[in-house]
């Protein structure tokens, strides 16, 4: 609180935890000169919280006069110097109760920018400064707004209203002396309580929330980068950190097969891209590596037509075996010299017998990596469900499939982080060739920024 030529200055949180100091302080006759609302604290332009600054003098009980001379002092109700012509009786101006300043106040224009120094009209002429461009308006200012830093304090509990002063009866207002302990009431700064991040939709925003993940999940990652890097970093500066804090927190499954001697299977819901996974990393080795491969389908419905289709243009053997143990003696006879890629009957998360039979075949199997096919187009209830119902299968990793559909990515990122299984591969498009690729953090994180 400073005092300038007679004005007081108070700060607060809004204007009616201010009106009762003024009025208590300067008196119930006190006069509203000016509101402003000013922005203070933070880190690095960021954070910055708003409060309300009032301009209140004392105000002038019935029968003061005002000295209209040239020489006169500036403040009201103080005698000029002696003998210097006639003193000119002036009535006061209207003084304008609490009431009516709160209705005032309360329905004030806009705000005026911050920190902008308050000129007394009735003492310069000076026209006021130009308002200077705000930092919190930049770009990652807008997306990481409303966040609180970790640690801070919580709200300031609300100042009970005071009594009233009385009204002084004959003498003129004089200025009063505040206690020294109540002035870290007004002056203290309160820290914003935190809050939901709401990202914003634009893509050049960084619009997390638009990419699938939730808002908790989105709001650790920003508060983990501001927390480490916001007194290091301002600007577009912050972008490449938060990129590494979201790869950070996306599990890649390390393959436990790299040639032959291994059995590689897919299991999943029927629409998943199971089958098509197959015939994609059955193609991949078969055209771009020397290791010899075969696949193995347990039970397909078709008989393996559609898996044959899909694998002739790459000249792979498939071996349908309706039986569980003749296909666990052609995997085990081919694992010797040859990578085997296992195919298995589309499954229901909540088909309980179905899933147990699954999980006892495949057990016969011996599969070294199994890997759970999620469409990236599930909901993330749905997609929790199957995580849940496919634990009796012993999966290792999920991969995500039709990538290309949605760009809801953030669902299977954030499915990967909470269930602890990997990403293994991702798998896009229609294409057979170059249709699947092994999952990167990287990449995932670069997607979900875009």
């Amino acid at each position: 609180m400073t005092k300038p030529s007679g004005v007081w200055t108070y700060r607060g949180a809004d204007v009616e935890e201010l009106l009762p100091k003024i009025r208590e302080q300067l008196g119930p006759d006190a006069i509203i000169l000016e509101r402003r609302e000013t922005l203070t604290g933070g880190v690095a332009g960021f954070f910055q919280r708003r409060e309300v600054e009032l301009d209140a003098r004392p105000g002038q009980p019935a029968g003061a006069r005002l000295d209209v001379r040239e020489d006169a002092p500036a403040e009201p109700g103080l005698p000029g110097p002696q003998g210097e012509g006639d003193d000119a009786a002036v009535a006061p101006p209207p003084q304008e109760g609490f009431a009516e300043q709160l209705a005032r106040l309360t329905q004030a224009p806009a705000p005026a920018p911050a920190h902008r120094p308050h000129v007394d009209p009735a003492v310069s002429d000076a026209p006021a400064p130009e308002p200077r461009p705000n930092p919190a308006d930049s770009e990652l200012a807008r997306l990481l707004r409303g966040i609180a830093l970790p640690g801070a304090a919580a709200p300031a509990p609300p100042v009970p209203e005071p009594v009233a002063a009385s009204e002084p009866e004959s003498e003129p207002a004089s200025e009063p002396q505040p206690e020294p302990a109540a002035e870290p009431e007004h002056m203290a700064i309160v820290p914003a309580p935190a809050v939901e991040v709401e990202l914003p939709a634009a893509p050049e925003a960084a619009g997390l929330s638009r990419r699938g993940l939730t808002t908790r999940f989105a709001r650790d990652v920003v508060e983990e980068t501001v927390a480490r890097v916001g007194p290091f970093a301002a600007g577009g500066e912050l972008e490449p950190y938060l990129r590494g804090a979201l790869a950070a927190r996306i599990p890649i499954a390390t393959p436990k097969v790299h040639g032959a001697g291994g059995v590689v299977g897919f299991v999943g819901p029927g629409g998943s891209g199971k089958t098509r996974c197959v015939a994609r990393l059955a193609t991949a080795y078969a055209t771009r590596s020397p290791v010899p491969v075969a696949v193995v389908a347990l039970r397909p419905k078709d008989g393996g037509a559609e898996l044959t289709r899909l694998l002739a243009p790459a000249g792979v053997t498939v071996h349908a075996e309706d039986d569980a143990q003749q296909a666990a003696d052609r995997a085990a006879a081919l694992r010797a010299h040859t990578l085997v890629v296992l195919d298995t009957p589309a499954v229901s998360p909540r088909a309980d017998a179905e899933l147990r039979t699954l999980a006892a075949e495949l057990r016969a199997l011996r599969a070294d990596e199994l890997h759970l096919t999620v469409s990236a187009t599930m909901g993330a209830a749905a997609a929790r469900e199957l995580v849940a119902g496919a634990d009796v299968l012993g999966v290792d990793a999920i991969t995500l499939t039709h990538l290309d559909e949605t760009e809801q990515l953030g669902t299977g990122v954030e499915l990967a982080a909470e269930s602890g299984l990997p990403l293994s591969y991702v798998s896009r498009g229609t294409a057979v060739e170059h249709g699947l690729r092994p999952a990167s953090a990287e990449d995932l994180a670069r997607a979900l920024l875009a």
